[in-house]
Parts: C-alpha cells; sequence; structure tokens
C-alpha cells in the first residue's frame, strides 16, 4: 500500500496540497483522476492530509501519467492556465505580495523547498541577465517533460500577472530533448527556446526585476516571510541515515559495485555494521535495494523510448533476465506487459 511521508520522514518529498491543486487542474482538463491515481498506486485519501506529502518517484509518475492519457506532448503548459494561487501555498502568496518581481523570484528560490524536497531552484543576477533555473536533485529519475514545462510556464505566467503585463523572457531552456513540434511552447513563451540545457531555466533584462508586482502588500508579505520560514525550520535540515544509504546506493546503480560490503565502504561502516544500522531502522540493505528497483522500474517502463533491457541495466542488472525474474516477482506480469497496460 502507497504511504504518504511526513515531514521528518524525508527529504525528498512533494506537498500533498500542491499535488492536489495540481491534480484539480487536471480534473478541469478532463483528465480521469481516479484511474490516473490508480495507474500510479496512490491512493486518493492520502492527499487529503494538507501537512503530508507523496514521494518524488510518485509524483514523476503522475506527469507521465497526464501526457498518457491527454495524448498531449504539451499538457504541462495546458495546465498552467488552471493553477490557483493556493496550489503553491505560502510560497505563492509571499511572491503575490512581494514589493517586485526580483523580490518574488528570491523567494520562490529560498521556499520552494516546502512544496518539493527535491527541487532545487536557483535565481542568479550577472551583469544585465538574471537567471532562474530549476531542477531536481534526484540523480536516478530526470524531471518529467510535461513538470518541467509546467514549471517554468508557471514563473512566466506569474511575472505577467504580477505585473499586468504580456511580459516575455530573453530566452527558455529544457532540461530534455527538443520535441518535434516546438509550437505549443513558442505559442506560450513567445521567446527563443532551447533544449538538453544543464537546467531547465528562464533569462530575463534585469530591468525587469524591479517592476512592481501589483498586489504587493509588505505587511501581509512580512507575516508570510514569518511563517515560511518557521516551515523550513521544520523540515530535515541534514539528509536521515536512510536517505543517505539510497543516494549513495543509487549512485551505484548504473555499472557501479552494489555489494553490500562496497556500500558499506562508501558510508564509513562496516558491512555488519551497517545491517545492523538498517535493522533498526525497519529495513536491510536487500529490502532496500529491491524496493528502489522496483519503485524506479514503473518509472522508466513509462518512459517508452527506454528499452527494457536498458531499463535492466539502469537498475542495476546483470542481466536483462535477472531483471525480467524481479519485475514478475514484484507484479505478476513480464515488464512488456507492464508497458502495454501503463
Amino acid at each position: 500500500m502507497t504511504q504518504s511521508v511526513k515531514k521528518d520522514d524525508s527529504t525528498r518529498h512533494v506537498s500533498s496540497k500542491a499535488t492536489q491543486g495540481i491534480l484539480a487542474a487536471a480534473a478541469q482538463y478532463s483528465l480521469p483522476i481516479d484511474e490516473i491515481l490508480t495507474a500510479i498506486n496512490l491512493e486518493s485519501d492520502l492527499l487529503k492530509d494538507v501537512d503530508g506529502y507523496i514521494f518524488n518517484h510518485q509524483f514523476c509518475e503522475l506527469w507521465q501519467e497526464f501526457v498518457h492519457y491527454s495524448g498531449d506532448p504539451c499538457i504541462g503548459l495546458a495546465l498552467v492556465e488552471f493553477a490557483q494561487p493556493s496550489t503553491f501555498g505560502v510560497l505563492g502568496y509571499a511572491a503575490n505580495s512581494s514589493l517586485n518581481i526580483g523580490e518574488a523570484l528570491t523567494r520562490m528560490a529560498r521556499y520552494i523547498k516546502l512544496l518539493h524536497g527535491d527541487a532545487v531552484v536557483n535565481f542568479e543576477v550577472e551583469n544585465q541577465i538574471a537567471r532562474v533555473t530549476h531542477t531536481l536533485a534526484d540523480p536516478l529519475i530526470p524531471s518529467p517533460v510535461a513538470f518541467n514545462q509546467w514549471v517554468i510556464a508557471n514563473i512566466v505566467l506569474f511575472i505577467r500577472r504580477a505585473t499586468r503585463t504580456n511580459w516575455v523572457p530573453l530566452q527558455v531552456g529544457f532540461e530534455h530533448e527538443q520535441p518535434e513540434d516546438i509550437s505549443g511552447y513558442h505559442s506560450f513563451f513567445q521567446a527563443p527556446i532551447t533544449f538538453e540545457q544543464s537546467a531547465n531555466e528562464l533569462i530575463l533584462d534585469v530591468g525587469m526585476l524591479d517592476l512592481p508586482c501589483q498586489n504587493a502588500d509588505s505587511g501581509l508579505c512580512a507575516v508570510l516571510d514569518h511563517y515560511a520560514e518557521d516551515m523550513l525550520t521544520k523540515l530535515p535540515k541534514s539528509e536521515g541515515f536512510l536517505d543517505n544509504v539510497r543516494r549513495l546506493m543509487s549512485q551505484e546503480l548504473r555499472g557501479g559495485d552494489l555489494s553490500l560490503t562496497a556500500i558499506a565502504k562508501i558510508t564509513g561502516y562496516a558491512p555488519r555494521t551497517l545491517q545492523r544500522k538498517l535493522q533498526q531502522s525497519g529495513t536491510s540493505y536487500y529490502k532496500l535495494l529491491d524496493e528502489m528497483r522496483r519503485e524506479l522500474s514503473f518509472y522508466y517502463l513509462r518512459e517508452e523510448k527506454i528499452a527494457v533491457s536498458e531499463v535492466a541495466f539502469l537498475l542495476g542488472f546483470s542481466e536483462t533476465s535477472a531483471f525480467y525474474r524481479a519485475f514478475r516477482r514484484w507484479t505478476g506480469v513480464p515488464p512488456g506487459e507492464f508497458r502495454r497496460r501503463a
């Protein structure tokens, strides 16, 4: 059974409240929400906990299903039009109440962890150029194309609404490969588009940063800042033990040494000590590895461009046949059949 993640369980999480807002937008687009939640094994009741979180891999699978059910490769851009301020919680309200665009972007970068623990947003100014970048920290799960679209488009739409102008960025960039048809990108952004960048990015003239936000409210913004800062202090300040082990294991999945001895050496523990600490955390090395592979297999198999043999390699299996056996054990069906059903 899928479970939500509480604030002290993991540094890799996505706010249930933000996910609810995205699902509400998808419902307005007439996507079958119940079918989508079933497809990614996420129970709708778990999303009712406004202080809860879902796993990053579930969130990424959600965007894959949006594309699958809509048939729209630009679904991320389409859903932006249905976004509500409440989707972004205190981050959205604080940004909207900021004095100007520069302050708003600074708050977005600082408070993003309240929405998505795996997200990294940077806001930098150099000479006459300002740059906002967004990426996900998880080395195994690339940011979904539709999610990339949604994030950057939301920032653009925020600036347009906050300044009440039809502002156009100097340039927009994305991590993913260039699709065959980019007319939807040009229609929304009305700016030069680049692909296969190191991060999703938005480039704007430094003069834009001084443009006032039409809903600026210094008193309200101060209150929201205080609340947001308090929320940040309640998030995990450092990577937990299990998170650290998972991260180190993930770095070795693609052709590295996944033996208990090797991972123990990297963590600085003796193999028996690592086993004991994992048992004290309610798991074991091999159970943790099995769970990681199972979670990631669902994500990779939904990417049609990745061959099953490549999925096996990405998950650290020495042979494709070993992956087939493991997948049958997890789901009762072979990978190919799962892919056809997904």
